[in-house]
């Protein structure tokens, strides 16, 4: 018996360090360890794997039908459901009822929302994926729209957001003068755990102060404040807040989203654009644009995951097609987070339009027509 348990012991051991031989040469494929570093790294990729696989705390959920709303001020969104099988509340974190996602677990939690509003055409409006029900517009997490003049529009909120155990997170939407407007049912929230933020690379900031331009063309945006609240964080030294700029620690996926507020940016139109070392190009999936605005202020977005190599780095541009007077507004707000080394086990990709097309009016259409490389950042 001696003897074969020996055996067992001996056969156990090999596998195991089969398995670690295989972990530490991925690892070393990917330029994410030397020798000496083998059982940190080992040790780091478990608990990834864990966060990846074993947690899976998150919800996506959609409105369960319009609000009608008779005031004007700040309103909490109740009432969500899960009405396809696309949707999910993982854990049941989410309370359908009151609309709020409690955190489970300490970490950092990538979150967005679609906030389709009716007949919100008065002055002006604000949607905030709020803390504690903190009604903070510097969290990072917040948009703004003023004279709309259409009847139906989205508002589009995204980004990463730090929470401690117990904090929960909610849609809050804020009408200036308007006291008759409909939330409508085609509105979406969602959110998911990535992780506790010492075994991450990223941030999230607020922009520390607004920014006068006096010119056209490209401007990149610096100065972001983090530390400004609890839930804003910086893991890692990538990220030069004076520059603005978050340089890839090592080759991988990251997930990249801003949210921008401008003041008095009229003229043609403008671009908001997440650039790779400096080189903007509309055609790199991380792109969108507004032409004529009809209000003094508006927010813009853009959000991806991008494929970066080790020094890579990563900012917002704005371009002005012809207004050489404009405000970038502090209400604004930046984040990325390292998602891991692409991998047969992770599918991703960015893709960008080949190239314009026309479609029909009255009926659905399936956008065709992508490309996955010919840009920097595209990948599949």
């Amino acid at each position: 018996k001696e003897g074969d348990q020996q055996k067992q012991n001996s056969t156990g051991r090999k596998k195991r360090e089969k398995e670690s031989g295989v972990l530490l040469s991925f690892a070393k494929t990917f330029g994410l360890v030397r020798p000496a570093m083998a059982w940190t790294v080992l040790a780091v990729l478990a608990v990834c794997a864990a966060v990846a696989q074993g947690q899976g705390i998150g919800f996506s959920v959609q409105k369960n039908g319009p609000v009608y709303r008779k005031s004007r001020n700040w309103y909490e969104v109740p009432k969500w459901a899960i009405g396809t099988n696309l949707l999910f509340n993982t854990g049941n974190s989410f309370n359908l009822g009151n609309g709020r996602f409690t955190a489970p677990a300490s970490g950092i939690y990538m979150v967005a929302c679609q906030v389709q509003l009716s007949n919100a055409q008065k002055n002006y409006f604000r949607t905030l994926i709020a803390i504690n029900s903190h009604r903070n517009v510097h969290n990072s997490l917040h948009a703004i729209v003023s004279n709309q003049p259409y009847p139906r529009f989205t508002m589009n909120v995204n980004g990463l957001i730090f929470l401690n155990k117990g904090d929960y997170i909610s849609i809050q939407v804020y009408s200036n003068t308007d006291n008759s407007y409909t939330i409508g049912a085609d509105s979406g929230f969602s959110g998911y755990y990535m992780g506790n933020v010492f075994g991450h690379i990223g941030f999230a900031n607020d922009l520390l102060r607004s920014i006068s331009v006096k010119k056209n063309g490209w401007t990149e945006v610096t100065n972001w404040a983090p530390y400004t609240y609890s839930y804003l964080f910086v893991s890692g030294s990538s990220f030069d807040t004076a520059k603005g700029r978050f340089t890839a620690p090592c080759y991988g996926l990251y997930y990249a989203a801003t949210n921008v507020r401008l003041d008095g940016a009229g003229g043609l139109y403008f671009r908001l654009v997440i650039c790779i070392n400096s080189k903007c190009d509309v055609n790199g999936g991380m792109h969108s644009i507004e032409g004529r605005p009809a209000g003094p202020y508006y927010a813009m977005h853009a959000s991806g995951v991008i494929l970066l190599k080790k020094g890579d780095y990563i900012s917002v541009y704005i371009f002005s097609a012809n207004d050489q007077a404009w405000n970038i507004q502090s209400e604004s707000g930046f984040s990325v987070g390292y998602l891991g080394p692409p991998n047969p086990w992770m599918p991703a990709l960015l893709a960008d339009k080949t190239a314009s097309s026309a479609y029909k009016s009255g009926t659905w259409n399936e956008i065709s027509g992508w490309r996955i490389s010919g840009a920097p950042g595209l990948f599949a």
